[in-house]
């Protein structure tokens, strides 16, 4: 049984497409496992102060 030229490039675009679902897919597991870990780092923080100069010493230690 031959293919027809369109059913091979029907198949290589099928092909093209599950390999762009799995980029995507890893991609957005890596976003999402680094989103966990910003809301872990956000959460382990204290309260900002009201004092400008330990503001200032705060905002230092997150540049």
């Amino acid at each position: 049984h031959l293919e027809a030229p369109e059913d091979k490039s029907f198949g290589s675009s099928l092909m093209e497409s599950e390999v762009n679902l799995d980029r995507y897919q890893t991609a957005l597991e890596e976003v999402l496992s680094w989103l966990l870990s910003a809301e872990d780092t956000l959460q382990a923080q204290g309260e900002i102060s009201n004092d400008v100069e330990v503001v200032k010493d705060q905002f230092h230690t997150h540049e």
